[in-house]
């Protein structure tokens, strides 16, 4: 458990961010098992969140738990600070790889855009996946991502930029998608400013040049409303999506692309 030292509370930080601290530095295995306890989930995604937090390198969170302490005043005011919860996070992720059947599929190529903190690139790389993430820089990002050993490409995915080219992949993901016009210092702002249909379809261009056949596309799609109007985006795309052969829950927001061929979206 965390000293009272290491846990000072100081005026400028609220008490929900306090005890998220207090959580991320206790003992590992001690907030796995309170991650299980907290969040509802089937026996399966337990499984699969249990085989790969028994992978965490233990010698490279002892040095990213330094990392947190030595800098945790800066590190609670970054909107990334949260994924630094490990466990919370690599158990919430669980429900995508077993969606996908990664955990009962032989080893693939995946190409996950917005790859963030890895934690779903970690849960497949248990299983023997290899995953590529592409994502902007980021400091808790890249420390995570070294914990977990996953590769990421630094760059923004901004139409008319071409992705890079790091080879085919037999399933392409992007969860918790929102793409939109990048505003600011910085340039990485949010905006109403969703892509037009047109830039999708460009980008999904991309995504079927850098795919192997057959192959699977996936993303879980982020609410995005319209300003002025209060309708929701992601419906719209999950009209396009559906429109050109797509599986779409929209529950959940998801949306499965299975292709035999590359796919020209009709807009």
């Amino acid at each position: 458990m965390p000293t009272q030292q290491e846990t000072r509370a100081v005026s400028d930080i609220d008490a929900q961010k306090a005890r998220a601290l207090a959580d991320m530095l206790e003992d590992f295995d001690v907030r796995v098992r309170t991650a299980l306890r907290q969040q509802p989930s089937d026996r399966r995604w337990r499984r699969i969140f249990e085989t790969a937090a028994a992978r965490v390198d233990r010698a490279k969170l002892r040095a990213l738990q330094a990392f947190i302490r030595d800098d945790s005043d800066r590190l609670m005011g970054m909107p990334a600070f949260k994924y630094l919860d490990i466990p919370f996070y690599l158990l919430n992720k669980a429900r995508w790889v077993a969606e996908l059947d990664l955990d009962r599929r032989p080893p693939e190529r995946i190409l996950d855009l917005g790859v963030g903190a890895g934690h779903f690139p970690f849960l497949a790389a248990a299983y023997g996946h290899q995953v590529v993430g592409i994502d902007m820089d980021n400091d808790v990002y890249a420390r995570l991502l070294e914990l977990y050993g996953i590769p990421r490409l630094v760059q923004m995915i901004v139409p008319p930029a071409a992705l890079p080219d790091c080879g085919r992949f037999d399933l392409i993901t992007s969860l918790q998608t929102t793409f939109n016009r990048p505003v600011g210092r910085g340039r990485v702002g949010r905006t109403g400013v969703y892509w037009t249909l047109a830039e999708w379809a460009w980008f999904f261009e991309q995504l079927c040049a850098r795919l192997s056949y057959p192959g699977r596309i996936f993303f879980e799609l982020n609410q995005q409303p319209w300003p002025d109007t209060g309708a929701d985006h992601a419906q719209e795309l999950m009209d396009l999506f559906a429109r050109n052969g797509a599986t779409v829950d929209r529950r959940r927001f998801t949306v499965l692309f299975q292709l035999g061929m590359p796919l020209t979206l009709d807009t």
